[in-house]
């Protein structure tokens, strides 16, 4: 094999192997608010002994943030499913037959929450 011979060679090889390093990315990435759901487990449940609200709920963000989790939607259901039976039917309560839990965003769920808290 001569130089110009291994030059190309070495052209193709590199490029080839460029080629599957993109597939493989693509293969591996995971869409942040997709299938990623049913990989994430319920956070701690809330205690008002051990911690205020705003904590509570600024730890929340931040385990959010780290599952990659950043749809208002996914994020209340997720809270729902976290902050513990006590506290979901007090909430159900405080807000009365005519409202739902689950017809709240995010950011309307944490402010009923700070409501019924406080």
């Amino acid at each position: 094999m001569d130089e110009v011979q291994l030059k190309k060679f070495m052209e193709a090889f590199t490029a080839s192997q460029a080629a599957m390093v993109k597939t493989l990315v693509e293969q591996l990435r995971i869409e942040p608010d997709k299938d990623n759901l049913a990989k994430v487990s319920l956070f701690e449940n809330f205690d008002p002994r051990k911690e205020k609200f705003t904590c509570y709920i600024e730890r929340f963000e931040n385990y959010c943030t780290m599952k990659n989790l950043s749809d208002s939607a996914k994020k209340a259901q997720l809270l729902c499913g976290s902050m513990g039976s006590t506290h979901y039917n007090s909430l159900a309560v405080f807000l009365g037959p005519d409202k739902s839990i689950t017809s709240l965003d995010y950011k309307t769920l944490v402010a009923e929450l700070e409501k019924m808290l406080t």
